[in-house]
Order: structure tokens, then sequence, then C-alpha cells
């Protein structure tokens, strides 16, 4: 949930109104600036599985990308201010470590048989994908709960730069959760030897 939710939040949903509200962007631009975080995603997607084969640290991988997130998503979410350039290394990073989500496919198939192996891929991609839209309905009910009653020239609701921080709080609290629970499952594995 961790590596797919902050991309199913910001990428498909939420990103461009809150991009556009934080740091003044039109919608063109705040939505081209969005678009990286494909590009990071695409990258980290070869990148990272390279790396987590090479040195066989898959759960490692997992865990260091868990927390890289949730350390970019406290800056992006609290900074008071950044310039274009870290604007755009941010989003690229955050797409590069959510390219980590390829790798819980391969964590999860080492726990299981030839036999099982569809049936475990299906219920991975299930909790991811469920995950991912749970956590945005959650922030757009939180955000229509908080909303005060702004309205832009086509009749949809204008939300501020407060109901927005306020809102993906909610996405830093579930990040910050996660990495607490891949710690604890690391280190558990590692005082059993799995």
């Amino acid at each position: 949930i961790a590596l797919y939710a902050p991309l199913s939040v910001m990428g498909d949903l939420w990103g461009t109104s809150f991009l556009m509200k934080k740091f003044a962007l039109n919608r063109g631009e705040a939505s081209s600036s969005l678009m990286n975080i494909y590009v990071g995603l695409a990258i980290g997607s070869i990148v990272l599985p390279y790396f987590a084969e090479k040195y066989q640290i898959l759960n490692k991988i997992i865990l260091f990308s868990v927390i890289i997130l949730l350390a970019l998503f406290i800056v992006l979410i609290y900074s008071p201010n950044l310039n274009q350039i870290h604007l755009f290394s941010l989003i690229i990073l955050i797409g590069f470590f959510c390219g980590a989500e390829t790798l819980c496919f391969n964590a999860a198939l080492r726990y299981t048989d030839s036999h099982s192996s569809g049936l475990t891929i299906g219920v991975v991609n299930t909790f991811n994908m469920a995950g991912g839209a749970l956590l945005q309905q959650i922030i757009g009910i939180y955000l229509d709960a908080t909303w005060h009653g702004d309205l832009d020239i086509n009749g949809l609701r204008i939300y501020s730069l407060q109901e927005f921080v306020e809102a993906f709080t909610i996405l830093v609290i579930i990040l910050g959760i996660c990495a607490v629970i891949a710690c604890t499952t690391l280190s558990r594995k590692k005082k059993f030897g799995l």
C-alpha cells in the first residue's frame, strides 16, 4: 500500500490541484510537472529491481523506499518554499521510489509455491489497488468535510492549501505506519533467520 498509494493519490487524483495551490502554478504547469512522477516510476521500476536482485536485498530496498517516500512527502507537503528545480526533482524521486512497488510481487512469491503463485499475485495486487483507491476516497471525504464552500466558475469545489495539507497528512501517517511495520517485519526476519 505504501508504495502504490502515493502514486494513486498524488499522480492519479489530487496532485494537480495540490500543486496549483501550493506553488501557484496554472493547471497546465501543475499537470505537466506532475507527469514527471511517471518518468521517475519508469526509471525506478527498472533500477530498483536490478539492485535488489544483484545484491539480494529485496526487503531492504522495499523498506528503504518506504522511508524515503515518507521523507519526500514530508518535504513536499510541509516545506514552505520549493523552487521549480527542487519541485521537479522531488516529483521524479517520488515516482522513482514508488517503482519499488514491483518488488512487492517478487517478495510475496518468495513465500509461496508455484501452484499458488497466481493467487498470491492476485491477492497482492488486490491489496495494492484497493489500498490506493481507499486512500483516494478517504482524502476526498476529508477534503469535502473541511471544505469552506468555495466554487470555481464551473461550479467545482475549490479547496484551500490548508485543507490539502491536512488531507495529505493522512498519507504521511499511512506511510509512517507502513515504515514502522516494514522495520518491525524485517527485524523479526533477521531475529528468526528468515
